[in-house]
């Protein structure tokens, strides 16, 4: 069987063998986030969510899964992100009682709250991990960031679609968030479909910083 991808230039290369994908995968030269085609097939999928997946990874886990190591770790990940849900209900609680203060708690009722509760959390991740601060103060309390595949800051709009796209994949069950449990870079579906990641920041100092010297 042939496959395809899709490069930088979202131009098709190819016919490759199953083989010379995984030196690609090795070589840094394709990425989760890389679309691929397949003969017979009518259209790409992303390398994360192909079923040939584990078998292109397969070399990156028997060098010590290196990936992993890179990556943030699904338990940070898990207790930043409480820190975050605290941190946002806390500010929507404090908002709700000033504008009780002010005499706006009709206001409130009626629409101030869920705008609070939709948009406050977007502007809030999208600004903080868009940003070259590359973290909400979750992230940033147990040592992650979040930074596109080449390490660098995502901006405003890939991070406003990850946090769409996190939304999206807790439908239903926190399906595209248990796909971090099955990949080697422990990617989940908002992180795939951004083009993002989110490393260790003693890890990605060390990895990008270095690169750069």
């Amino acid at each position: 069987m042939l496959y395809y991808y899709l490069d930088a230039k979202k131009e098709a290369v190819g016919p490759l063998t199953l083989d010379q994908m995984r030196d690609l995968f090795n070589r840094q030269a394709i990425a989760d986030d890389t679309y691929v085609w397949k003969d017979g097939e009518n259209k790409w999928i992303l390398l994360l969510f192909r079923p040939e997946y584990e078998k292109i990874a397969a070399d990156v886990r028997k060098t010590g899964d290196a990936a992993v190591k890179q990556s943030g770790g699904l338990w940070a990940r898990a207790g930043a992100g409480a820190i975050d849900v605290i941190l946002l209900s806390a500010g929507v609680f404090m908002t709700g009682m000033a504008m009780e203060m002010f005499g706006l708690g009709v206001v409130w009722e009626k629409a101030g709250f869920w705008v609070a509760c939709v948009f406050g959390p977007w502007i809030y991740f999208a600004v903080l991990e868009g940003s070259a601060f590359g973290a909400s103060i979750g992230k940033k309390c147990c040592d992650l960031i979040v930074v596109d595949a080449r390490g660098k800051p995502l901006g405003f709009l890939r991070a406003s679609m990850r946090y769409w796209l996190k939304l999206a994949g807790a439908v239903p069950l926190f399906a595209g968030w248990g796909v971090a449990l099955f990949n080697p870079k422990r990617l989940a579906f908002h992180d795939a479909y951004s083009s993002a990641q989110v490393i260790s920041r003693k890890n990605f100092e060390s990895q990008y910083f270095d690169e750069d010297r």
